[in-house]
């Protein structure tokens, strides 16, 4: 054994023989397993319009059907009428770890324009991150340099409004991860 002397007269003991260091080795990786997390990898990822309440996709349907808006003459004014119609474009990415704390950003963009916005809701529940944003404010995010203009004809129905879902985990282990989809406007008569 050897000893090495401590300020208060006391000493550490340290095993000179191979036994007692290979002890010493393996309690010590045990540690580091126990205690050092592995990282995170995103194992699965999907996109709907709506959720369970435990975070899965309950419907997979990208296509939005609302009462069409008879009154107002601008884009704020089609994009209000959806927002308060409470369709959501939804996601839900698991994981193969506890992801209940894991440092990340995740945000819609719109292809064609470069903007992008924090989606609106973000929960967590055991490996899974899963929320929403809602497609009225999608499209007012957007198409925000078509606010005050009037109306398309058509207003935007039957065709693909592009997004890409982007998933920016943060940390020494950090990833990116990008989903592209797009999603479609009908209306009701």
């Amino acid at each position: 054994m050897t000893n090495w002397p401590s300020r208060d007269g006391g000493s550490l003991r340290y095993p000179d023989h191979l036994p007692g260091r290979i002890v010493l080795f393996l309690v010590g990786v045990l540690l580091l397993a126990a205690c050092g997390g592995r990282p995170l990898v995103l194992e699965s990822h999907t996109i709907g319009s709506s959720l369970h309440a435990d975070g899965e996709i309950k419907s997979g349907d990208l296509q939005f059907l609302f009462p069409s808006l008879r009154k107002g003459g601008s884009n704020k004014d089609l994009f209000n009428h959806l927002y308060f119609q409470g369709d959501t474009l939804c996601f839900s990415l698991l994981f193969n770890g506890d992801a209940e704390k894991a440092p990340v950003e995740i945000s819609f963009i719109h292809p064609e324009n470069g903007k992008d916005i924090p989606v609106e809701r973000v929960e967590r529940y055991k490996k899974r991150i899963y929320g929403f944003s809602l497609i009225g404010s999608l499209m007012e995010h957007h198409y925000s340099d078509l606010l005050r203009q009037s109306r398309p004809p058509g207003d935007y129905c039957c065709r693909d409004i592009p997004f890409i879902l982007r998933v920016r985990m943060k940390g020494p282990h950090g990833f990116v991860h990008t989903m592209k989809g797009n999603f479609v406007i009908r209306y009701r008569p």
